[in-house]
């Protein structure tokens, strides 16, 4: 959202981006968010049928007060993710013994993060927060060309990126009343009128 989710400060959504955010719940509030993907395609050429069926989970968080000044939130959230399968003609050159051959591109694979993060709301007005967060997945990319001969070279290119470490985010938030009637809306109380 360009940077947005920075600032955004509501008790009724987790926004894992600003860790500050999370001292905003209140006490009556436990936010459970996911999301899972179900993909279904056919795809036809000609007299060619091709079936593809994709499903995955994509987040899973939630966010809970501990202390009237302390919000607790942990999950699973994406970090990466490729995903790709396409073919194109290879340049004709002299110098190049593949050129000339149809050459195919793959990438597959994710990073993900699981965290747990702490937001404490230090003063009136001013949130801290912090996410640990641990990393993993695997991301693979392969170019190689469509060769009749069984006992030329596989691949030109292959990569393999195994992602297994621990990360650190830290979060602030400000937030100040600018006059009498105008204060801090949140979430759902934007379009009810009611103050946060």
């Amino acid at each position: 959202m360009g940077g947005t989710a920075y600032a955004l400060r509501t008790r009724n959504a987790v926004n894992f981006a600003n860790p500050a955010s999370y001292s905003a719940i209140d006490s009556l509030t436990f936010v459970f968010d996911g999301s899972l993907t179900l993909q279904n395609t056919n795809l036809s050429e000609g007299g060619r049928k091709i079936n593809a069926q994709n499903s995955s989970l994509d987040y899973v968080a939630m966010l809970f007060r501990l202390h009237k000044r302390i919000g607790l939130s942990a999950g699973i959230i994406p970090f990466s993710h490729v995903g790709y399968n396409m073919s194109a003609a290879a340049e004709e050159d002299i110098e190049d013994p593949y050129s000339g051959y149809l050459v195919k591109y793959q990438g597959d694979g994710s990073i993900s993060q699981a965290y747990l993060g702490v937001g404490v709301k230090v003063v009136e007005g001013l949130s801290l927060g912090v996410n640990a967060s641990f990393m993993y997945g695997n991301i693979s990319r392969a170019i190689y060309p469509y060769i009749a001969d069984a006992n030329a070279a596989t691949y030109l290119v292959y990569g393999n990126l195994q992602v297994r470490d621990l990360k650190l985010d830290f979060g602030l938030q400000y937030t100040q009343q600018l006059g009498k009637k105008t204060c801090c809306y949140s979430g759902s109380d934007l379009f009810s009128g009611t103050k946060a």
